[in-house]
This record gives C-alpha cells, sequence and structure tokens, in this order.
C-alpha cells in the first residue's frame, strides 16, 4: 500500500491495487485459514513454536519481541468474512510452491494448501526444487504463486537486504519500502538497543500490513553422540558451526 499504485498489481487479489485495504483483508483472510499449531505438532513434530512476526523476529531473543504483539490466530469462519471483505467470497485460483529445505517446506506448504482449500481459494500445487524457484524470485516471476521461505536468525539487514527490498539492485524476493526505510535505520543506529527497537518497530509494520505470513520459529535439532562431553552452537544459525566449542567426552 506504501507503493506507488503504477508499481503494485491491480489483478491480484492479495494486493488489489486500486483498493489496498481488500487485498489487505485478502492477505488477512489467508493467514487466519492457516493452523498453525496443528501444523507444528503434526508436520514439525513439535520442534518450533509459532512466531509473533514475519522473517526478523525470534522467539528465543526476547528483545526481539513487542509485549503488545499477540500470536497470529487460527480462524476460519474470520477468514472467510476476510475473503468476502476483499471481493472474494467465492476464493480465487493462487498457485503452491513446494520444495523441500533442512525444515519440511513441502509438507508444510502442503498443508497450508490444504487449509487454503477450506478457506475456498483453488489451489495449484507445484512441486519443484529451490534451484528452480530463485530464479523466478530473481526475475520477479512469480506473480499468483506463494511459498515457504527459510531464513536463519541475522542481523535485520543482512537477512532484509538479501530478501526483501523494493530496490532494483539485489538479490530480493519481497518488494516493500516498509524494509528499506527499516534496514537505513537499523544500519544508522549506534546502539543494539536501538537497533533492536527499529527491528521491532519493522517487523510490526511486516505484520501488520502482513506484508509476508509469520509462521514459526522452528528448531533444528542436531544429533551429538557419546563421544561429545560439551557443544555451545550458535542460537538461531542453522548451519553446523561453533565446532572449536566441542570438547570430547573422557
Amino acid at each position: 500500500p506504501n507503493l506507488p499504485k503504477d508499481q503494485l498489481d491491480r489483478d491480484s487479489p492479495w494486493i488489489q491495487a486500486d483498493e489496498p485495504e481488500k487485498g489487505l483483508a485478502i492477505r488477512q483472510a489467508m493467514s487466519l485459514a492457516i493452523n498453525r499449531e496443528q501444523i507444528l505438532q503434526t508436520v514439525l513434530g513439535g520442534y518450533g513454536e509459532i512466531n509473533y512476526a514475519p522473517l526478523i523476529q525470534y522467539n528465543a531473543n526476547p528483545e526481539l519481541v513487542d509485549p503488545s504483539w499477540e500470536l497470529p490466530e487460527f480462524d476460519l469462519e474470520q477468514a472467510k468474512q476476510k475473503l468476502a471483505e476483499g471481493g472474494y467470497p467465492n476464493g480465487f485460483p493462487v498457485e503452491v510452491f513446494l520444495y523441500q529445505d533442512e525444515v519440511d517446506t513441502m509438507r508444510v506448504g502442503e498443508a497450508i494448501a490444504g487449509m487454503w482449500e477450506e478457506l475456498g481459494l483453488q489451489v495449484t500445487r507445484r512441486p519443484s526444487e529451490e534451484d528452480i524457484l530463485d530464479p523466478l524470485l530473481n526475475a520477479r516471476d512469480t506473480a499468483g504463486f506463494v511459498f515457504v521461505k527459510l531464513q536463519g536468525n541475522e542481523p535485520m539487514n543482512i537477512v532484509l537486504h538479501q530478501y526483501a527490498s523494493a530496490r532494483e539492485d539485489g538479490d530480493y524476493k519481497i518488494n516493500h519500502p516498509i524494509i528499506d526505510e527499516g534496514v537505513d535505520a537499523y544500519i544508522a543506529a549506534p546502539t543494539q538497543e536501538e537497533k533492536y527497537a527499529i527491528q521491532r518497530e519493522t517487523a510490526t509494520r511486516m505484520r501488520d500490513e502482513m506484508i509476508i505470513i509469520p509462521m514459526f520459529n522452528v528448531d533444528l535439532p542436531m544429533v551429538v553422540g557419546p563421544g561429545i562431553a560439551d557443544w555451545s552452537p550458535v542460537p538461531g544459525d542453522k548451519e553446523l558451526n561453533n565446532l572449536n566449542t566441542a570438547t570430547a567426552a573422557g
């Protein structure tokens, strides 16, 4: 809604450049239709938590959680009301891009697809690979489909410069000036306390505008054998890390 109308899609149900409040209602409907707790328990085995805000909010760090936030709701009836408010009471076609990552993004995406069918959307599933998705994202050739994206815990400017910007000069997947404003302020902030505050503010704007639908902070368990006495991996880093802290048993 903060982009000039000529840069927004008039035909996309979840954008509706000429009536952005209706596009927002559709995005809210799509979020409300997702039963996150069910996905967390049945697909992810309970290894994780529902998160408050998208992409740059991590429950394990209390500095990144605004106390006024509430967790995303699951309410199918309210979702259907929002769908009607957005002008699509009978749903619309949407393509769900399914691919496998370190966390089971394939089955998470499949679960969401089924829940959106319960909402009344006409869902097409597109099983593929992330190597196919990334060039489409880079070319901004993703009109009409959605995907689940996994992102590790890194500083806000790294995450959002890598994945999200309204600018044209990077590897961006999501385009919105809220993101650029937040990144610029974050980089300029002199203290970590101020950076956390900017990260919370940016996450709030992203969740309120439903620019990205928040899902989970997911645990990524690593199996360690009895030969390791102690190890301190970096929280939130999805790669095998900090092996210099590992000590042998015995």
